[in-house]
């Protein structure tokens, strides 16, 4: 994940632990830094629905999540399609 979509994150209100390992946070050039969940987090905070994640290295991912309605988001990576979703689900 980049600093971009773990800042986005973070600005959408994604939770900012206190304590995390150093290689889950992303710093811009300022120092400011942001959380960067791994993707097994990201899926348990999109909800309980269910969640299918499809797609390839090649054509990219779609994340898909069934509650009452169906939301869905792209990324270039497993964890970019989820984390999008996240996003989604949290406007």
């Amino acid at each position: 994940m980049n600093y971009a979509l773990a800042k986005k994150l973070k600005d959408a209100g994604y939770p900012q632990p206190l304590i995390a390992y150093t290689h889950m946070w992303k710093r811009d050039g300022s120092g400011v830094k942001a959380y960067c969940p791994d993707l097994e987090e990201l899926i348990m905070k999109c909800g309980d629905g269910h969640l299918s994640l499809l797609g390839s290295e090649k054509d990219g991912y779609v994340a898909l999540l069934s509650e009452d309605n169906v939301k869905h988001a792209l990324g270039k990576t497993p964890i970019e399609a989820v984390a999008n979703l996240w996003l989604e689900i949290n406007k």
